[in-house]
């Protein structure tokens, strides 16, 4: 039975390579649907991950939700995918559009408080509302721009000069005489582009010009999606590896992880960056695994401007995959003792839902806080130690639930990075540790390093290594350290 003059709401679900966040986020939108007038339109943006669980519900609720799969468009295609949202919205006039991404949970009463928060705001000219996932964090990272924050009733709002990833809009929004949002120019400013997705950037300006008006909901509506954690007695890993001219190293790294597979059933993933270099003893090692070692080679080197399409190309592949844990290392590296019983300790002592990825090394650079500024204490919980860290890097661990959260995905980077400054690093893990950390997850790592780097040139980032190389700090050890031709 549908409440009497209850609102109609349409709400866009986009969703890419997240199937259990979009299942899950479906459930409860289902759940708080009833007795309303809810329609719920789902585009999948061509994944390639399993989404039987989506479609299932969808099958069950044909009344209430549409599911619609198309071509990949990607970052590039957003425009197509707000201007469609938009048509979809004259031609259906809601009392409300609700546009939310979908590794986000809702809160309870979450179409109630839209309504009310909406019925709040005395503006006739209100347009679009923010839902960010955190308001106060929201508010921290604008903490040197004063902010124009008001109270209407219970609902408290800011005043917002941009259209955020998740919000929901009233009848002006395709009311106003909008252009349709253009494809992003070739070349974006910096400081255009630091301002988010440039069509969020253009449906603002629009709006703005048209007279319409934002704002952003200081009310926790939104919450980052919590996966269950793997199953206790899981002890299935994946270890994926990058190695360019370095045979010697990888040769001793992947001795070591037989020599710490006997507990676990360990699979490795090895991605040659076009080496040079004789991978013969590679190659036999590999055979050694028993079919549970694959050596992927590319057809030409990418480098460091391209490790992006590396990265990509791995994170891809485990889409599919059965593990439960995942680690990802570089070649350069040897392991400490009891390797992955002592990660998945530590990342069980960690107390707290929202962490996302463990990093296994400290080094030199983490400490004198380099690259966020952030200084943490030390915790202590399980009998581990570990802190909460601001920055993902090269050598971590994860679980599905961190690969979903990236959609299996890692985005292009642009080539203005290296134009500006060619000592700039790939850019891989800045733009992971941005896609974590912004939408409400966090970081950790071990008081003591688990992975130590073999002195070797670095290739990748040899004007900065020099000036400043990396030493590890702390490092847990081996009871029998590599000696001699294993350097």
């Amino acid at each position: 039975m549908t409440l009497p003059d209850s609102p109609n709401f349409l709400v866009f679900l986009p969703t890419f390579n997240r199937p259990r966040m979009a299942a899950a986020l479906l459930r409860e939108l289902l759940a708080q649907a009833a007795g309303r007038r809810v329609h719920i339109q789902i585009y999948d943006d061509g994944s390639y991950c399993d989404y039987g669980e989506v479609l299932a519900l969808v099958a069950a609720h044909p009344d209430r939700v549409a599911y619609r799969r198309g071509d990949n468009r990607g970052r590039a295609g957003l425009w197509q995918t707000y201007n469609e949202v938009l048509e979809e919205a004259r031609r259906s006039q809601p009392d409300y559009l609700v546009f939310l991404q979908d590794h986000s949970a809702i809160a309870d009463g979450f179409f109630e408080r839209l309504d009310r928060a909406w019925r709040d705001i005395p503006d006739a000219d209100k347009t679009v509302v923010n839902l960010p996932r955190e308001p106060r964090t929201y508010l921290r990272w604008w903490s040197s721009v004063t902010l124009n924050i008001q109270q209407f009733a219970a609902t408290e709002i800011l005043t917002s000069g941009w259209v955020d990833g998740s919000w929901f809009a009233g009848p002006k929004l395709w009311q106003l005489p909008l252009t349709p949002l253009e494809p992003d120019p070739p070349v974006i400013p910096p400081e255009i582009a630091c301002r988010g997705p440039y069509p969020l950037i253009q449906l603002s300006e629009k709006i703005l010009a048209a007279g319409g008006n934002l704002y952003t909901l200081l009310a926790p509506l939104l919450a980052p999606r919590l996966l269950p954690e793997p199953n206790p007695a899981a002890r299935t890993v994946r270890v994926c590896i990058t190695t360019y001219n370095r045979p010697a190293n990888l040769a001793l790294l992947l001795r070591q992880i037989a020599a710490e597979a006997a507990d676990w059933e360990v699979r490795v993933d090895i991605y040659d960056d076009a080496s040079t270099a004789d991978y013969s003893a590679v190659r036999a090692l590999v055979d050694s695994f028993g079919g549970r070692c694959r050596l992927f080679q590319a057809e030409k080197n990418l480098g460091k401007r391209g490790y992006w399409k590396t990265y990509h190309r791995i994170l891809r592949s485990l889409a599919d995959v059965p593990e439960e844990y995942f680690v990802f290392l570089q070649d350069d590296v040897e392991i400490c003792d009891d390797f992955f019983d002592v990660i998945l300790d530590c990342w069980r002592a960690v107390p707290e839902r929202r962490k996302i990825a463990l990093n296994l090394q400290v080094d030199n650079w983490g400490n004198d806080h380099r690259w966020t500024r952030k200084k943490c204490p030390v915790q202590t919980a399980g009998g581990r130690s570990f802190l909460l860290s601001g920055w993902f890097d090269g050598f971590w661990f994860g679980t599905k639930a961190t690969l979903e959260v990236l959609s299996y995905a890692v985005y292009a980077i642009d080539p203005q990075r290296w134009i500006d400054d060619p000592r700039m690093s790939s850019g891989v893990f800045q733009q992971i540790t941005g896609r974590l950390t912004t939408v409400g997850y966090n970081i950790y790592r071990p008081a003591q390093s688990l992975v130590r780097v073999i002195p070797s040139p670095s290739v990748m980032n040899s004007d900065v290594r020099d000036g400043f190389p990396i030493h590890e700090v702390n490092f847990r050890g081996r009871a029998h350290p590599p000696k001699g031709d294993d350097y």
